[in-house]
C-alpha cells in the first residue's frame, strides 16, 4: 500500500497480499502465564508450515488464535489478505474460512460417512453429493459413504475428519496434532497420504507437532517454538545442518558437542581440524555440533575412541563411543559395518560436513 505522499510502502500490508497467512507481534498470556511472546511468521499460499516444539511452548495456542478459537492480547492476523484480529478486531471463527483437524478425529458419530464429510457444505444437494464424493476419492474412501464412523479404523477416521475439513475449501487448514492418537506404522503411512493429498489440493496448512521426525517430513518450512517464543523459521534442512540455537541442534535430531578452538583455518577438535569459515576471533572456544552421520568409524587396535554399545536399527548401527577424553559420541554405520562392544575404533570427521557450533555460554 504505497501512502498519499508515495514516500513509503505499507510493508504490512504488502506481507498480507504476499501471503496467505500472516502473523505480526502474537502475544497471549493466561493469568500469570505467558503462552505465546512477540510471535511473527507468514505462510505462503500452499505451503505447509510445521509448527514444532516441545509440549507448553505455546504452539497449539498459536493455531488456536488463527482459528479464532482465542484472542491475542497484542498483534495481528491477516488470512487471505484479510485482517481477522488486531487492536479491537476479532473475526469470529466461523467467518474465517479456516478447517480444522484436530487431535481426536471429532466425527459425529450418528452420521454416516458421507453426512460427516458434507455436514456445513452449502449449495444444492446434488452439489454438495458430488464435493462429498470427490472428498472421498480424493483420501481414497470412495465406496464409504454410508459407513458409520466406529465400523472404520483410526487411520480411516482420520481420512474422513481431513475429507470434511477439506470439502468446504477452505483458505487455511489447520493441523492440531492429527496422528498423535495412532500407532507408528499407521502415523508414517498416514502423514505420506495426508502430505500428498494436500499438494495435490495445493491447500495452504499449519501442521502442530511436538514430533520432530514428523515435521520434517510434513514441513516445507517449520517453525520451532520453545517457551512461548519462535527460535527459528526455515527450512528443514536448513534447521537441521545451520540451527540458529542450541536448544534448536539439541531438539531436532541426534545431537552431541565437543570442544573446540577457532583457528586460522577453520575449527580444530579432538578429532581434527574441520576446515571451514569461522565468524569469531582465533583462538575462541567453542561447542561444535556432531551428528551421528558426521562420523566414519573404521576398526584401529590403536583406535581413538571404544566401542561402548551397538543398536541394530535394520538399515543400519548407532553406536556409542567413547573418546580418549571419556567424551561420548554416536554414531551412525551401514548395517554391514558391525562393531563388537569395547572395539578399539578410529574415529573421524565426515568430509565435507559443515558443522554448526555456539559459545559454551548457550549450555543449560
Amino acid at each position: 500500500m504505497v501512502s498519499t505522499n508515495g514516500s513509503s510502502v505499507d510493508a504490512r500490508a504488502a506481507r498480507y497480499v504476499m501471503s496467505l497467512v500472516s502473523c505480526e507481534g502474537l502475544s497471549k498470556a493466561f493469568g500469570p502465564t505467558c503462552a505465546v511472546e512477540q510471535v511473527s511468521m507468514t505462510i505462503q499460499p500452499g505451503e505447509i508450515l510445521a509448527l514444532l516444539g516441545p509440549s507448553g511452548c505455546g504452539k497449539t495456542t498459536v493455531l488456536r488464535m488463527l482459528a479464532g478459537f482465542e484472542a491475542p492480547d497484542q498483534g495481528t492476523i491477516a488470512l487471505d489478505q484479510r485482517l481477522v484480529a488486531g487492536p479491537g478486531l476479532h473475526v469470529p471463527p466461523e467467518e474465517r474460512h479456516v478447517g480444522m483437524v484436530f487431535q481426536q478425529h471429532a466425527l459425529f458419530p450418528h452420521l454416516n460417512v458421507g453426512q460427516n464429510v458434507g455436514f456445513g457444505l452449502r449449495g444444492k444437494a446434488r452439489e454438495r453429493q458430488a464435493q462429498v464424493q470427490a472428498m472421498l476419492k480424493l483420501v481414497e474412501l470412495d465406496g464409504y459413504e454410508r459407513r458409520m464412523p466406529h465400523q472404520l479404523s483410526g487411520g480411516q477416521q482420520q481420512r474422513v475428519a481431513l475429507a470434511r475439513a477439506l470439502a468446504p475449501n477452505p483458505a487455511v487448514l489447520l493441523l492440531d496434532e492429527p496422528f498423535s492418537n495412532l500407532d507408528a506404522d499407521l502415523r508414517t503411512t498416514l502423514r505420506a497420504q495426508v502430505r500428498t493429498i494436500l499438494k495435490q489440493v495445493g491447500t495452504t496448512a499449519l501442521f502442530v507437532t511436538h514430533d520432530q521426525e514428523e515435521a520434517l517430513f510434513m514441513g516445507d518450512r517449520i517453525a520451532v517454538m520453545q517457551a512461548g517464543r519462535l527460535e527459528q523459521l526455515a527450512r528443514p534442512q536448513e534447521l537441521f545442518l545451520a540451527p540458529a540455537t542450541r536448544f534448536i541442534a539439541e531438539f531436532i535430531g541426534l545431537a552431541a558437542f565437543i570442544p573446540a578452538t577457532v583457528t586460522t583455518v577453520g575449527l580444530a577438535t579432538e578429532l581434527g581440524t574441520v576446515a571451514q569459515a569461522i565468524d569469531a576471533p582465533v583462538g575462541t572456544s567453542v561447542d561444535m555440533l556432531v551428528r551421528p552421520d558426521d562420523l566414519e568409524l573404521s576398526a584401529d587396535p590403536q583406535g581413538n575412541a571404544r566401542i561402548l554399545r551397538c543398536t541394530f536399527r535394520g538399515g543400519d548401527f548407532l553406536y556409542d563411543v567413547a573418546l580418549a577424553s571419556q567424551r561420548t559420541l554416536r554414531c551412525v554405520c551401514n548395517h554391514v559395518h558391525e562393531f563388537a562392544p569395547d572395539t578399539r575404533v578410529q574415529v573421524t570427521l565426515a568430509p565435507g560436513h559443515p558443522l554448526a557450533w555456539f559459545h559454551p555460554s548457550e549450555a543449560n
